[in-house]
């Protein structure tokens, strides 16, 4: 069955529970750890990655840098499980973003290259207020409006290669191009939980598009949203 994956930045891990259970998965430990070492050599006094992703938010939203890394390298890691049980995806999409998991999949940078250069950007400083006002959760999974996205086809090196002209397009007109004129006939969104706002998942699900989660395609973590809130799971998703 041809198959697509999505990646999407916004919504990501914005949940302690999710985070707590993420960092259990064997994978997402063994990239956590391999990232570390550049992360390491980048920064001085550099956090550790999985304490972080199992921190409070108020941590956790402290550095948008050293989260937007736990992000990448987290659905790197659930891409790297999906693929070894059901393949390599036909298509990704994915917003191009400098700090979008597409820059190593595509072999534009190779995992520690990628990591280096997201940790020594510069980094805004935050203010006290700000930090202290941190945004409600609802807010976080439901309030985000898609950016546009871009499409990667798989390419005869077994890497992901922008497709045509490489324009940015709405989410739901690149699936159902991909349904319509590739025959894809599932959309794999690599989370976890999902990336899309509830406004534009109730439009794509009224379009019969076949989106599932990674982790719900996975027998083995069946657990996962068992030790998750039904609550966190509801706001996730």
């Amino acid at each position: 069955m041809k198959n697509a994956v999505l990646f999407a930045n916004t919504g990501v891990l914005d949940f302690l529970e999710l985070r707590t259970s993420i960092v259990r998965i064997p994978e997402v430990i063994a990239k956590l750890k391999e990232a570390q070492v550049y992360l390491d050599r980048a920064m001085d006094n550099a956090p550790d990655l999985i304490q972080f992703l199992t921190s409070d938010d108020q941590i956790f939203w402290r550095s948008e840098k050293i989260r937007k890394i736990a992000v990448a390298v987290v659905q790197l890691a659930l891409y790297e499980r999906y693929s070894k049980r059901f393949g390599e995806a036909s298509h990704v999409l994915s917003v191009s973003n400098e700090d979008s998991p597409i820059q190593v999949l595509s072999g534009n940078m190779r995992l520690g290259e990628f990591i280096i250069n997201l940790a020594m950007k510069e980094e805004k400083v935050k203010n006290m207020d700000s930090l202290n006002a941190l945004p409600e959760p609802t807010s976080l999974a439901k309030g985000i409006s898609m950016p546009d996205f871009q499409l990667y086809e798989k390419s005869e090196e077994q890497a992901y290669k922008l497709s045509g002209e490489g324009e940015k397009e709405a989410l739901n007109e690149l699936l159902m191009k991909l349904r319509d004129e590739e025959g894809v006939k599932q959309f794999v969104n690599v989370g976890p939980g999902q990336s899309i706002s509830g406004s534009a998942m109730s439009e794509l699900v009224d379009k019969e598009l076949n989106i599932m989660e990674s982790i719900d395609l996975d027998p083995m973590l069946s657990w996962f949203w068992d030790v998750s809130s039904s609550y966190s799971y509801q706001l996730a998703n």
